[in-house]
């Protein structure tokens, strides 16, 4: 690279797809060992579901979360085979976890360990909470407040992406209605029906995508730390969060 430094940007959840990876281990096959070391650790072929599971399939929570990390390291390396190295890295929301394997803050094994509780804290919390998230483009987010704010049931602005971007979440009917949704704290995130009536509201003015991520429903804001993450990680959560154990959603 000419360039005199350069940093590597890890994507997060929702950028999944259909046979993810597989170019890549077929042109370097030594990369294979990335997705059979997260298979060992997750008890389940993850190369295979990238190759060969459908889209709402690989949209699962505990799917998608390790495929995406997989295929992140996989590409780093792919450039690395090829003289490409970063000087820093940095990821969006579920990237931070490559990011830290890629700099060598945690090993590749850990960030797969780690990787597994947060999907699976996820996936449960999904399950149990239904919601839905929206892209909106070509609204101000003042507007997409208002919608949200008039709006019955529970719907929010979640994601400030850019001055074109606004994500919202929420109730799965209100969201699609309305456009929103919001991720709190750490793996917990809002619902959508409440969302689809925003987004009938926006609809015909502005460009709105759902996003392929399962989200949870949920008007409880309290502050809140998973157990098992935190268990995970060996740190102690701050002060006046609620935990929620294995038994909760």
């Amino acid at each position: 690279m000419t360039a005199e430094k350069t940093v590597f940007l890890f994507s997060g959840q929702g950028s999944q797809y259909a046979g993810m990876g597989v170019s890549l281990v077929e042109k370097y096959p030594e990369l294979k060992e990335i997705f059979d070391e997260a298979s060992d650790i997750l008890g389940f072929d993850l190369f295979d579901k990238c190759a060969n599971a459908p889209e709402e399939e690989l949209a699962k929570t505990v799917i998608s979360q390790p495929a995406i990390m997989a295929v992140s390291l996989c590409a780093a390396k792919a450039l690395e085979i090829n003289g490409i190295t970063a000087s820093a890295a940095a990821g969006h929301s579920l990237g931070e976890y490559a990011a830290m394997v890629y700099t060598g803050m945690v090993s590749r094994a850990d960030g797969f360990r780690l990787i597994k509780a947060r999907s699976e804290a996820m996936q449960k919390a999904a399950d149990n909470n239904k919601g839905a998230m929206y892209a909106i483009i070509g609204k101000t987010v003042e507007e997409i407040e208002k919608v949200c704010a008039e709006t019955e049931g529970y719907v929010l602005p979640v994601n400030y992406n850019s001055l074109a971007q606004t994500v919202i979440a929420g109730e799965e009917g209100i969201c699609s209605g309305c456009g929103v949704a919001t991720l709190c704290i750490s793996y917990y995130d809002l619902g959508a029906a409440t969302a689809k009536m925003a987004v009938k509201v926006l609809k015909g003015e502005a460009n709105i995508s759902e996003m392929p991520i399962e989200y949870v429903a949920e008007e409880d804001l309290t502050p809140k730390y998973n157990k098992d993450i935190c268990d995970a990680l060996g740190i102690t959560p701050p002060e006046g969060y609620v935990a929620i154990e294995k038994s909760d959603k």
